[in-house]
């Protein structure tokens, strides 16, 4: 999340009844990624997508992320090779060779603001990677296209989308048929003599061996089409009723009662729930479908898949309330049946949460902010995790916890041996391995977000310097011995500032800070940050250095309990041109502080994590490792772990049997 996005309400009752997913490992939210069902591994295969408009670069990001889903888990894969980042693409399983075919999409372009690129690259995935194919005369690029694998022909048909006219502008619809033979394309069918579907939705019905299309025309009227291969046409089918609202609806095939299923979509009109219609080859019928005593919200730009081996369709993220919030829920849906589903095995997607070394108990990360749906539920979590090299992530019991601790920041107090956990810049909570504890000292400080924490060994007490206040950026100083919060007026201080990198450098045995984001007072404008501050437990002192990883904010920042040195990992950065244009990003590079030298360095490294800003970052002295996990960046909540041995970054790919065993032992 980047401090200089509007400020937003927290709401806490909502979240608080959204607490089971919130504890749930899944994908963040999004729309139009797509989802297949690989019957050869009994998975299914989630690709891609986008998120809602990133306010700190101003800029919309696609999503190149795998996902499986699993018997009710979500795991994520990381292939050395995928697909560029997209969203509207198409999917489907090619049942033969055992493969998920990804073909076309659009991917938004970060080079060039607000362009979006169409495609019409075709991929595999198959054996856990993705290759792409060298198909011959591939179709013109498009997105919003939809694909339907004849089991019986050996084809895959595609039909329609929509591309870019002539003025790079204007998007126009496309109303012509191709097929892959499995090595090459072939137009069957012009988009002259095409039939005008708009958004198009294809399935291949297997027990009647036909592949069906289901439109809608410009007035959003519901159409409906048969495929004739011999004949290379679409011929018109007509039904009374027929489902009404098919913009954005999903169309698949179900083996259990031998129909296709549509459901999802937007109406003009009144939303009443996501309406559920069957096929029968014959006629539709409509279902009374519900989740629990209520209709499932309307949503569209979901994906989709029917798994063939629980007999169900599964459905993730998407956008309800016409098209303004995103989700990241997971349904399950067997006739009339609609079922949410979590799994909590693992941390959920989150942001600004602390993880810190306890000598004696490990790894240990505490809450953090995810964003259940994005632009209308904010929870901050309350839930404590462990994580070791042999086992993983594994949830520790959290009684009497900090409840929605608001941006916490901590530090390991090793004299104490405690948890310093602080909530908003003032409440102080700590947990000595068993339980939580509060006080409540006077002075407080006042309430602020992002204040950088860390444990001075030297002076024996955790330091915490500036913060935002929802109005303006602090530069106050205070000191916590675990009983007082004490303000220190130093003679010479950092500027006013957020978001901020600050450990202990046992080197210098000095709280060292670097960079940030703020400004001296609500008139002036916004400041991003490049210096580094030393402090000795009374003033302090800016510092000289060489190779500085530049201008960024909300950086993974750990220290090297073996020799000293500092990791840095990726942020918020920004580049400022002579005009004084700002151009920010998330960056994923890696660099080393020596405090010794003085020196900044950066690390070139191999398989870097994805970029983000205000993940988890520490060393693991089991493994001798160092751990990143989760992080935001471009309105998506991260849940990956990655291991950095000093030269390459390694993920953690968590399986089935994982979960299993874990969730036996709690």
């Amino acid at each position: 999340m980047s401090v200089l996005s509007p400020k937003r309400v927290i709401q806490f009752v909502v979240a608080s009844l959204l607490a089971v997913p919130l504890l749930a490992n899944h994908p963040s939210p999004r729309i139009q990624a797509k989802m297949a069902f690989d019957e050869s591994t009994g998975t299914g295969v989630l690709f891609g997508g986008r998120g809602g408009e990133d306010p700190a670069t101003g800029l919309t990001h696609g999503i190149d992320e795998t996902w499986l889903w699993v018997r009710d888990q979500w795991i994520q894969q990381f292939p050395a090779t995928r697909p560029s980042k997209r969203s509207a693409h198409a999917m489907v399983y090619d049942s033969k060779r055992g493969r998920v075919l990804v073909f076309a999409g659009r991917a938004e372009s970060t080079q060039l603001r607000g362009k979006v690129n169409l495609l019409n690259d075709l991929w595999q995935w198959k054996n856990g990677e993705w290759q792409q194919l060298d198909a011959g005369n591939a179709p013109p690029v498009r997105q919003h296209a939809d694909l339907a694998y004849d089991r019986v022909r050996d084809r895959v048909v595609m039909f329609g989308g929509y591309r870019y006219a002539a003025d790079n502008r204007t998007i126009e619809p496309l109303y012509d048929t191709w097929e892959f033979d499995g090595e090459s394309w072939t137009e069957v069918q012009t988009s002259a003599n095409g039939p005008k579907v708009d958004k198009p939705l294809l399935a291949y019905d297997i027990q009647r061996k036909e592949t069906m299309l289901v439109g809608i025309d410009t007035a959003f009227k519901t159409l409906m089409f048969r495929w004739n291969p011999e004949t290379r046409s679409w011929g018109s089918v007509t039904a009374d009723p027929m489902p009404p609202c098919v913009h954005e609806s999903t169309l698949v095939y179900q083996t259990h009662n031998q129909t296709l299923n549509l459901t999802g979509g937007l109406c003009t009109g009144v939303n009443t729930g996501d309406e559920v219609w069957q096929w029968d080859g014959t006629a539709w019928t409509k279902l009374d479908a519900r989740l629990g005593n209520f209709p499932a919200s309307r949503t569209n730009g979901s994906a989709y898949a029917y798994d063939t081996v629980n007999k169900r369709l599964v459905r993730f993220g998407g956008s309800s309330n016409f098209g303004l919030l995103l989700e990241s829920t997971t349904y399950t849906l067997r006739d009339q049946d609609w079922r949410f589903m979590a799994t909590p095995y693992r941390p959920s997607p989150r942001s600004l949460m602390t993880f810190r070394r306890d000598p004696v108990r490990g790894l240990v990360l505490f809450g953090g902010l995810t964003e259940f749906s994005t632009g209308t539920t904010i929870g901050y979590n309350s839930d404590l995790w462990r994580y070791s090299s042999d086992q993983g992530w594994s949830r520790l019991d959290d009684f009497a916890d900090p409840g929605d601790c608001v941006t916490p920041a901590s530090a390991f107090d090793i004299d104490r041996n405690v948890l310093v956990v602080v909530c908003g810049g003032q409440d102080v909570w700590e947990w000595n391995g068993e339980t939580w504890k509060t006080v409540t000292p006077r002075p407080v400080p006042d309430f602020r977000r992002f204040a950088a924490v860390a444990y001075d060994q030297n002076i024996k007490k955790t330091v915490m310097f500036g913060g935002y206040d929802n109005i303006n950026y602090r530069d106050e100083t205070w000191t916590w011995d675990g009983a007082v919060w004490t303000r220190l007026r130093p003679n010479k201080k950092p500027g006013n500032r957020a978001q901020i990198s600050m450990w202990y450098d046992t080197r210098a045995k000095k709280t060292i800070l670097y960079s940030g984001v703020g400004r001296p007072n609500i008139d002036e404008h916004v400041t991003r940050y490049a210096d580094m501050w030393s402090f000795d437990g009374t003033n302090w002192t800016e510092m000289t250095k060489t190779a500085a990883p530049g201008i960024r904010f909300g950086t993974q920042v750990t220290v090297d309990p073996r020799d000293g040195k500092v990791l840095l990992f990726g942020g918020l950065r920004a580049t400022i041109d002579e005009d004084d244009n700002i151009d920010q990003f998330y960056a994923n590079d890696t660099w080393l502080w020596d405090g010794a030298a003085g020196t900044w360095t950066q690390i070139q490294t191999e398989n870097a994590p994805f970029a983000r800003q205000n993940g988890a970052f520490e060393f693991d002295e089991t493994s001798g490792k160092f751990v990143l996990y989760g992080g935001f960046a471009g309105q998506l909540y991260l849940s990956d772990t990655w291991l950095f041995d000093g030269t390459n970054w390694t993920p953690v790919q968590e399986k089935p049997q994982d979960f299993r065993r874990r969730a036996v032992r709690q």
